[in-house]
This record gives structure tokens, sequence and C-alpha cells, in this order.
């Protein structure tokens, strides 16, 4: 089994994780959205006024494999509600349980606050896994909207 390490987010990991995310929706998430979708939403580039904020304010970590960033989760909590943000591996990193780390690192964070509840928006592709961590599904599935397409997407909660 590959080995890998969990850390906080560093500035520095900037063009790694906008990487991690972009090969985790054309790489991972391809075989439950057109290719359309999967074009407009990977077209994704991190700015530092974005960036910057999200790793000092909020809860950010990586996974490294073998010294090289290979996923990612971004949650906060904000008007007491705890959100997942994002959780992304490469194909490398899933089986190995880098993202159920990943997921209960991010829920330790949110937990520590307080919150009234646990949010997230989850993808056709990670529904299931979601489901495994214990969310469930909030009503019907809607069509989220990013960088001008429409992407299935599920409103869980734990």
């Amino acid at each position: 089994m590959k080995e890998y390490i969990i850390r906080n987010s560093k500035i520095s990991d900037k063009e790694a994780v906008n990487a991690v995310h972009v090969r985790s929706i054309r790489e991972v998430c391809n075989k439950d959205y057109t290719p359309e979708q999967i074009e407009a939403w990977s077209n994704v580039l991190y700015t530092d006024d974005i960036w910057v904020p999200n790793v000092e304010n909020q809860f950010h970590c990586v996974v490294e494999i073998n010294g090289s960033v290979e996923g990612f989760i971004h949650a906060r909590v904000q008007n007491n509600i705890g959100e997942i943000m994002g959780l992304f591996l490469t194909p490398e990193a899933i089986g190995i349980g880098a993202g159920r780390a990943l997921f209960e690192k991010a829920k330790e964070y949110i937990k520590g606050h307080s919150p009234e509840k646990i949010q997230l928006m989850g993808t056709k592709t990670a529904k299931g896994f979601y489901e495994k961590m214990g969310f469930r599904q909030e009503g019907e599935s809607i069509q989220f909207p990013i960088r001008g397409t429409q992407i299935e997407s599920f409103k869980m909660v734990l």
C-alpha cells in the first residue's frame, strides 16, 4: 500500500493544489459528467486573492505521496455552519485511505467550532464516499453553476 502524509497547506502549495484540482476533475470525475461539463469545471486557476485567505484563515490540508501533492481538502465554519468546500484526489491517492483521513481531519476542525451542522455540495462522483462518511442527501439533486455550465450536485448534511 502507498504511504502518504497529511499536512496543512502552505502558500507555496498553490500550483500543486491547482494541478490536483484539475486532474481530479479530468481524470476522476470524467466518468460522471459530459466532456463539456468537465472542460468548464476544470478550467480553474487559483489566484492569490482567493488562495492566500483560504489557506491562512480556513482549514486547508494536502495529502502527499512520495513528496508529491496528490490531494487536498478545504473546509470552513461560517455563521455556525461547518462546510466542506472541496475534497479532490488524483487517481494515485484514491483507494488508499487518504480521502477518509483528509475528511476526518476536516471534520475534527469543524467540530472544534461546535457548528449547528456540517454540509457540503457533493458531486455524482463523490456522493457515495460522503454517504460512507455519514452524510445524507438533503432534497433533490440540483444543477450547480460552475463557470457557465451546470453540474449535477447534491446538498448533503451530517
